[in-house]
């Protein structure tokens, strides 16, 4: 700073211009480089969101054209290499999908037997890597880059054997898709010109590109931009790499068939850098070349205001300064005192002549008063650290420029002695005053402020509790700061853990419930295409396969039934909680008659009689205490005896809960199965002896959980069963348990 106190008062002026609009550079700088950075994030989403796209429209392709040869791999036309029929059916399946450029049916030696774009003579195909993988390995394989002999265009090829009943390879069936559609989802995407999207397979030789003269469709790719996409190892990856003599933005991502550690299709999308910041870069030039101009003019209008409003005056005053330095009483600065600040400067000065005799005389009263208060301070101070020294916590007292004044035994004990320190320095090695200090709180409010800190003391890591109360003079004026510290490290510790182990339990719970949902929604869609399919099987061919093959057709749709009840039972599971609505006040009877309603016609065809006793209002999720009696009801129902069902409810009332019983006359349970009735999907018979999938009564147990409540079952096989269960009375309407 001595060197800077020695310049002018005109280059100070012209040094505050130059600071004044420094600001204004660095938000110029900062916005354009913001600018930047939000349109190069820009294009990595759009990049990113055209890749995933790309890779979700291939995936469903390919799975479709899986599902499609698996379908025709078991048909008896291409079973039987039955060539017309195969011909006929191939016509028409590419007829109602635009995806699929041929479909062909080979003999395990690689000659054609059928094929809708009509081959050429002699063609085989046993050299080509799609039909080598799936005779070799009997699996759904993709091919490389080929020109395809039979479309004479190029073709990304999928094939799976056809085996005979044995396991024996009869054939393989093969499909040639068209790679045209990506191009029309690029083209779509509108991205900057000279943008390329290129599609690659396993061994780097480029399948698809958009209108891009440094591509060729046939040729390798780069080796280096290659390894760099196999090393993303099927992940998406955005990354910046010099290609062409420009950088580009370059986004990766490879697909697998399952099974397949070789990726069968890389897809790139490549956008030029200096086509996303051209507007950026303009916007900054322009404004810089402003701010220039702009600092050049103030600095000119500064320099010449300062040389005759300021300098001026200010050498008068300092003439004035030298003379009352010198031993004048009735110096005068001979400025007017209207002339602004200089004025007042000015008259201050005069003032200021004139009372220095006087001051001198008051300053020797004030230095007797000060000593005689400063020996009432130390005696009364003694006294005040007699006291707050028997105090177990930490004390200390800091002045309003947070300098610690004060620290007892306890305090200097953990921090050492601090005294005449900045309370951040000493304490949090900071430079400046905590965001949350409890001390500035209170000098700006006057009150009490509690906060909890952590801080490293000798090594140990302690939580204190730290309460700031001012320090007022007589006149009520805040002067400082009292800090009472509290080492409440072991109690945090304890909350700590209690927490992370609530909260590790509501996160597990919450995923499991969620994976349930997600995995039962998502079975639907194949199992929909096996049924749909297999009906389509039996309804073509009924009468015209053997007795075997009907049977078969039956067991896969009875499969396919049973596995969509254990699916649509999963989607009940998951949504008791997932799905439940908020608790209302309701009547438990009404809950318990529109469950006997759904099961009327059951209880009709048993002979079933169903009693109960006064049932109370509950607060709870009406529709799923009826789903809870419709399962017990239905159970007593299903799992009866020689005798007609006699089934009652019951109800209890206690401090804090309603306790139901439902008591039937049915087979009964043994003891060893009480709990594991409770599971899902746990059955005690066969499926032949009673229907159903054994989720029911899990449900039960997670709708009763749910209302805060547990249940149980008391049982001797052939002496009937009691199911017990409770619901809090005190729940909260969200749906929760209080």
């Amino acid at each position: 700073m001595k060197a800077f106190s020695g310049w002018s008062i005109r280059t100070h002026l012209i040094l505050l211009v130059a600071f004044a609009v420094t600001p204004a550079l660095a938000i110029i700088l900062y916005t354009g480089l913001e600018q930047k950075q939000n349109s190069l994030n820009e294009a990595h989403s759009r990049c990113s969101a055209l890749v995933r796209a790309l890779a979700g429209d291939m995936t469903n392709t390919v799975s479709s054209t899986r599902q499609l040869l698996t379908t025709l791999a078991v048909l008896p036309q291409v079973r039987n290499m039955d060539a017309p029929a195969c011909d006929g059916l191939f016509r028409e399946i590419l007829r109602s999908d635009d995806r699929y450029l041929n479909l062909q049916l080979f003999r395990p030696t690689g000659e054609s037997v059928a094929s809708v774009v009509p081959p050429p003579p002699g063609l085989n195909v046993s050299d080509r890597k799609y039909f080598r993988d799936a005779v070799r390995r009997r699996t759904f394989s993709a091919g490389e880059y080929i020109v395809g002999r039979t479309v004479n265009k190029p073709t990304f090829n999928f094939a799976l054997p056809v085996t005979g009943d044995r396991g024996e390879l009869l054939g393989v069936v093969q499909a040639a898709v068209s790679l045209e559609r990506v191009n029309a989802i690029f083209d779509r995407s509108h991205f900057p010109a000279g943008s390329a999207l290129v599609l690659l397979d396993g061994t780097g030789t480029i399948l698809f590109h958009s209108a891009d003269a440094r591509y060729q469709i046939g040729t390798k790719d780069d080796r280096g931009i290659f390894n760099d996409m196999r090393a993303a190892r099927g992940g998406e990856k955005i990354t910046l790499r010099s290609s062409g003599g420009s950088s580009r933005i370059m986004a990766y991502r490879s697909l697998q068939l399952t099974g397949d550690p070789t990726p069968y299709l890389h897809i790139r999308l490549e956008v030029p850098e200096e086509a996303i910041l051209t507007d950026a870069n303009r916007i900054l030039i322009r404004n810089l070349w402003f701010l220039t101009f702009a600092v050049v003019l103030a600095a000119v209008v500064v320099f010449a205001y300062a040389n005759r409003v300021i300098i001026n005056r200010a050498r008068r005053l300092v003439r004035s300064s030298m003379l009352l330095a010198a031993g004048g009483q009735d110096v005068q600065v001979g400025i007017p005192y209207s002339q602004g600040e200089f004025g007042l400067i000015a008259q201050a000065f005069d003032d200021m002549a004139r009372t220095l005799a006087l001051r001198e005389e008051e300053r020797a009263t004030f230095v007797r008063e000060l000593q005689t208060a400063t020996r009432q301070a130390h005696d009364e101070r003694a006294k005040t650290d007699a006291i707050l020294a028997s105090i177990g916590d930490g004390i200390s007292i800091q002045d309003r420029e947070y300098r610690i004044l004060y620290q007892n035994g306890t305090s200097r004990g953990w921090m050492n002695d601090q005294s005449g320190r900045f309370c951040y320095e000493a304490y949090e090695q900071r430079p400046h005053v905590c965001d949350n200090c409890p001390v500035r709180q209170t000098f700006e409010d006057g009150q009490v402020h509690t906060v909890e800190r952590r801080l490293t003391i000798n090594g140990r890591d302690m939580c204190l509790l730290v309460t700031a109360s001012p320090l007022r003079n007589s006149a009520g004026d805040i002067i400082g700061g009292i800090e009472l510290v509290k080492d409440i490290t072991d109690r945090k510790m304890v909350e700590i853990a209690q927490k992370e182990l609530t909260g590790k339990l509501a996160e597990s719970n919450q995923q499991l419930q969620h994976f349930a949902y997600i995995a039962s929604h998502d079975l639907q869609e194949p199992l929909r295409t096996i049924s749909s399919f297999i009906q389509l099987l039996a309804r073509r061919y009924q009468g015209k396969l053997d007795k075997d093959a009907g049977e078969f057709i039956a067991f896969i749709i009875d499969g396919a039934q049973r596995m969509q009840r254990l699916i649509n039972d999963l989607l009940e599971y998951s949504r008791v909680e997932s799905q439940g609505a908020p608790f209302v006040v309701f009547e438990a009877g009404d809950a318990l008659r529109a469950a006997t309603m759904n099961l009327k016609r059951r209880i009709e065809e048993s002979g079933a009689e169903i009693t109960h006793d006064p049932l109370p209002a509950i607060t709870g999720d009406e529709t799923q205490i009826m789903q809870l009696f419709q399962n017990l009801l239905g159970n007593a129902i299903k799992f009866r005896g020689d005798e007609p069902p006699r089934i009652h409810v019951a109800c209890a009332e206690t401090p804090t809960e309603w306790e139901f019983r439902v008591t039937d006359n049915g087979i009964g349970i043994d003891d060893q199965f009480f709990e594991r009735i409770f599971e899902i999907f746990q059955r005690l018979h066969g499926r032949d002896a009673y229907s159903g999938t054994g989720i029911g009564l899990a449900v039960c147990k997670k709708i009763i959980e749910r209302h805060g409540g547990r249940i149980g079952v008391t049982s001797e096989p052939g002496r009937g069963s009691c199911f017990s269960f409770t619901i809090k009375k005190d729940l909260s309407e969200k749906g929760d348990a209080a």
